[in-house]
């Protein structure tokens, strides 16, 4: 059995208005190879890097990383975006209405349609046939989405940490 011994760097973060405390643990393991991980009351994200380039640790990484390449490599296999229910229905008329303006379909069709659609439900599984109707074989992907919670939770904690490493930086180098 082989033991090892690392250092890490703990950053304890508080008093942000509307922001739970969280924790920031940094760990290089080597030039170029690093570990950060990410923890509040209800999440927890963390990463390994093996190849940051030599010059850089983990921390001058993270802060030089695009927040679109941190934000899809912390929710690597999760999903980040979900259909808006509560814009389903706002869509979905708007389209029948489009439809009816460009004589893509009858005034009775158009009629029928749209009472179907303001009858709609919350599951959109349920509404396949009308959605079809109206938007066509790939309906799915005409359907408003937005950005999870979860995703929404991953994005502050990557503005936030960018945040409080860029202050230690400074406060490291005046």
């Amino acid at each position: 059995m082989r033991l090892e011994i690392s250092t890490i760097q703990k950053i304890a973060v508080s008093g942000i208005d509307g922001i739970d405390p969280f924790s920031i643990y940094l760990e290089d393991f080597g030039p170029g190879q690093g570990k950060i991980t990410i923890t509040s009351f209800d999440l927890a994200l963390s990463r390994y890097w093996s190849h940051m380039g030599q010059q850089h640790t983990i921390s001058s990484f993270f802060l030089k990383a695009s927040d679109g390449y941190l934000l899809s490599k912390l929710m690597q296999g999760e999903e980040m975006s979900e259909v808006a229910i509560d814009l389903v229905q706002e869509k979905t008329i708007a389209e029948i209405i489009a439809l009816r303006r460009q004589g893509s379909i009858t005034r009775d069709n158009a009629r029928e349609l749209y009472d179907d659609a303001q009858r709609m439900g919350s599951d959109v599984r349920d509404e396949a046939d009308l959605l079809h109707a109206v938007f066509g074989d790939d309906w799915y992907y005409s359907l408003p989405m937005r950005e999870t919670h979860k995703c929404l939770q991953v994005i502050d904690a990557i503005k936030h940490t960018k945040a409080a490493l860029a202050k230690l930086a400074q406060e490291r180098n005046p």
